[in-house]
């Protein structure tokens, strides 16, 4: 059994869930029982998980560390609760994919496991596990992470190892480049879009007139802003309001331009090759931002405080007038291939091969 311990939320977005997501059915494939430990926040995936055919183990909420409206996060709650959860199984392998996990959990979890599994991207604190993995694309990253991670861990860096859809592998090698105007433009930032960034972006489309190129926004019901921007939309039949998708592939497809943020989405478009104006939504999007920005594969438009309506503005009007570029989209694709799940996959089956598991 390989257990998964991530979060998803309004304010926390659903990436640690997407991601492992990927990498269970993977996982799967070859026979693997794989089971999701998660608390139950206000617009979580827990229905998208379930829906993939993986059971879910709720851990329940510390409601004694809640302070006003701030939810606090208790280590040693939640890793008691998690053993409560296991009832004595020992699983060969616990993944982790969770910002609010660190060393003081995972001492306490690694008496219960085989082995532990750590997926970050923040090296912001320490972690006591068996395999990490970083799939971003940062420079010097062994150096990031030197007296954060054992020594003898097995460290799996960079996007070669990025847990996304298979399927973007697939149709790397078959898409056609888009070249000439952009048409059809592609917007999606946080599940939450609690940045506020897509209605921003839509009223400055709005404010330049623009009739022949078509927009999408992916926007999540539970936005504050959903019934705002669906009200304002409606007046245009070049813009499209859709909501949340589990799958973003068939509108990178049809897209030759995006806006978004800068997480594992952002990695997705350069897979494809479709060129992008990226906004910075938090602290561990930056490295990867500026990482694309110097290898002058993205435009980096800044922190998300930092945008106005008429930034977004100047920057529809420089996309407007774009001319896209084939070698660029080429050089994106070389960041990523799209088999890192795969490829992760087939590693954990080598690592955990020889386990004897105890009944």
């Amino acid at each position: 059994m390989i257990v998964f311990r991530c979060d998803s939320s309004n304010k926390i977005g659903n990436g640690h869930v997407k991601r492992c997501l990927f990498l269970a059915k993977e996982l799967k494939k070859f026979g693997e029982q794989c089971i999701f430990f998660t608390i139950n926040y206000s617009g979580n995936s827990i229905n998208e998980i379930k829906s993939q055919g993986f059971d879910v183990n709720i851990i329940p909420k510390n409601t004694k560390t809640t302070c006003g409206k701030k939810e606090v996060f208790d280590i040693k709650y939640d890793a008691q609760q998690t053993i409560n959860l296991l009832s004595g199984i020992k699983p060969k392998l616990f993944i982790v994919d969770n910002y609010q996990i660190d060393i003081n959990w995972e001492i306490i979890i690694k008496k219960h496991c085989y082995k532990l599994m750590v997926i970050d991207d923040l090296a912001n604190r320490s972690h006591k596990c068996d395999i990490f993995l970083d799939h971003n694309l940062k420079e010097n990253i062994s150096d990031a992470y030197r007296f954060l991670i054992p020594n003898n861990c097995i460290k799996l860096f960079g996007p070669k190892y990025a847990l996304v859809d298979l399927a973007l592998s697939t149709n790397q090698k078959s898409i056609k480049i888009k070249t000439g105007k952009v048409q059809n433009i592609l917007v999606t930032f946080s599940k939450g879009d609690l940045e506020g960034m897509t209605l921003k972006l839509l009223k400055a489309f709005i404010s330049i007139r623009e009739k022949e190129i078509n927009i999408f926004f992916i926007v999540n019901n539970e936005s504050p802003y959903y019934d705002q921007i669906k009200k304002i939309a409606n007046k245009y039949c070049n813009i499209k309001i859709l909501d949340y998708q589990k799958s973003l592939l068939p509108l990178m497809l049809k897209s030759d331009y995006a806006f978004g943020g800068g997480g594992v989405s952002c990695l997705e478009r350069c897979c494809l090759g479709i060129s992008s104006s990226v906004i910075c939504l938090s602290k561990n999007q930056e490295e990867l931002i500026n990482t694309l920005s110097k290898k002058k594969l993205i435009r980096n438009l800044g922190d998300y405080k930092k945008i106005t309506i008429k930034k977004l503005k100047d920057e529809l009007y420089f996309v407007k007038n774009l001319k896209l570029d084939k070698k660029k989209s080429k050089n994106c694709m070389k960041i990523l291939d799209g088999l890192g799940s795969k490829r992760v996959a087939e590693f954990i089956l080598r690592e955990t091969k020889q386990i004897k598991i105890k009944t």
